[in-house]
């Protein structure tokens, strides 16, 4: 049964990156019509409306004793996992191509990898191989597709991007620990915890926003377009994708997990070759299998350690 999980675990991680991968045409409505933290935050607070309803209509128990008891834990998931991720992958993208900040996000797993290792105080070699192969895959697929030069980056957005990848991995290891029990200390459910990060995250997100408001003089738009997308991005896009992903880091190891952030990079091209008719070259395909191969060659090895 454990076995069983696990594997649907994984595929619901890719899932929760396909629609992550999937988001560039939204996103890039958005951005056109308004400030990339501002766009976050809209998003953000349209996915707590909603989780807000649900709650309501299922009168939800939010597990305040739990809150209580791992309220430091908690706070920093929302702060490092949603808002700094958003506020330095956003700004870095004043300074730096899409494409290179693809290509920097692509550290997100290696950092799960090293968080975990030096927590455990071990690094295991399947694991640094797994997160090794898969980068490759990824990062070849950008390079080959998107001709990705570094000699022109700006070292701030440079610092921003490493930064965001940072908080990214690290999400990975915190979401774990706060959806298992301690000793003392019972485990926040998936539905809660996404809903308390994103309400944390947005709350986070908030100040950053209106400094940049005052900056720019922005006023929210009022196109049917726009809120269309922002809405597709707060209930698909964050509902929906981070309960299947926090879902999947309940049932699966946090390197494992970090794997499919890979997917990404492929799934991303992938939408682009359907709506803009791109060639996709046999690199494309082999980055992807790759990437794929080592998702669940990992997870097919850590069922045979265990017969």
């Amino acid at each position: 049964m454990k076995n069983e999980i696990g594997f649907i675990a994984i595929c619901t991680a890719i899932i929760a990156n396909l629609i992550w991968g999937s988001t560039f045409v939204a996103s890039k409505v958005v951005l056109a019509q308004c400030p990339p933290v501002t766009a976050v935050l809209i998003r953000f607070l349209i996915a707590v409306g909603l989780f807000t309803s649900i709650a309501v209509a299922r009168r939800t128990n939010f597990q305040l004793q739990v809150i209580k008891s791992r309220f430091r834990a908690l706070v920093g998931l929302g702060l490092v996992g949603y808002s700094g991720l958003y506020v330095f992958q956003m700004t870095a993208l004043k300074h730096i191509a899409s494409s290179q900040s693809a290509a920097i996000m692509l550290l997100a797993p290696v950092f799960t990898l090293m968080i975990e290792s030096i927590l455990r105080k071990e690094i295991r070699s399947r694991e640094a191989t797994v997160i090794g192969l898969g980068f490759v895959g990824a990062i070849s697929i950008l390079l080959e597709q998107y001709k990705v030069e570094f000699s022109g980056i700006g070292f701030h957005g440079l610092m921003l991007t490493v930064g965001a990848s940072f908080c990214l991995g690290a999400s990975v290891i915190q979401t774990k620990r706060l959806l298992a029990p301690s000793r003392e200390k019972p485990g926040f459910t998936v539905l809660n915890l996404t809903f308390l990060s994103l309400l944390i995250g947005s709350i986070g997100l908030l100040p950053v926003a209106i400094i940049e408001q005052t900056n720019t003089g922005f006023r929210i738009p009022s196109s049917p377009d726009f809120w269309l997308w922002s809405t597709y991005l707060g209930v698909v896009c964050s509902v929906g994708a981070f309960l299947l992903w926090n879902w999947s880091i309940k049932h699966i190891s946090p390197v494992a997990a970090a794997i499919a952030m890979y997917l990404k990079t492929p799934v991303a091209l992938g939408f682009g070759a359907v709506l803009l008719s791109e060639h996709l070259t046999l690199i494309f395909y082999a980055g992807t299998i790759l990437i794929l191969g080592t998702l669940f060659s990992n997870h097919l090895t850590l069922v045979w350690d265990k017969k």
